[in-house]
């Protein structure tokens, strides 16, 4: 039987590292959405995207291996692909930040926008409701306002236990 998580969240939460802490310790096919662009499994979204069938893209995640991670800061307008990727079985986790933390982390790893990350912001904030609707009861709060986070085998140890 096929495992496939999808992480999402507030941008510099911990999305990406997480999935490679799910590759490099616990054996999981990681794919960064993101990140993607050119590869095979990008062919395979972007059809499946516009067929209305994610079955095409956890299919082919299913036959590189039964243990898969999704890493995505989706658009909040993309929302209803996330919500067939749940209907697919697809276990779905929003991990929030402390917006403080998230944007000096978000500056310090350097490569992207400030204004990109305040725009995403603004769009998170504008579609939390449909966000947590969708996400419950799977929302982790990663980057905490006191410096405290989460460690990936907590987190780990909560998805394992979530079923």
């Amino acid at each position: 039987m096929r495992e496939i998580i999808l992480v999402a969240g507030t941008p510099a939460s911990g999305k990406t590292s997480f999935g490679d802490y799910l590759r490099d310790k616990k054996h999981y096919l990681h794919v960064d959405i993101e990140a993607f662009h050119g590869s095979y499994f990008h062919s395979v979204w972007d059809a499946a995207v516009r067929a209305g069938d994610v079955s095409l893209f956890l299919n082919a995640l299913e036959e590189r291996s039964a243990h898969s991670v999704l890493s995505w800061g989706f658009h909040p307008d993309d929302v209803e692909i996330v919500a067939d990727l749940k209907r697919a079985g697809v276990k779905l986790w929003w991990f929030d930040a402390d917006e403080a933390r998230a944007r000096e982390r978000f500056v310090a790893r350097g490569g992207g926008s400030i204004n990109a990350f305040e725009a995403q912001l603004k769009r998170i904030k504008d579609s939390r409701k449909k966000i947590e609707e969708l996400f419950q009861p799977n929302i982790l709060t990663t980057l905490k306002p006191d410096n405290g986070s989460m460690t990936f085998p907590q987190i780990f140890d909560l998805v394992r236990r979530s079923g």
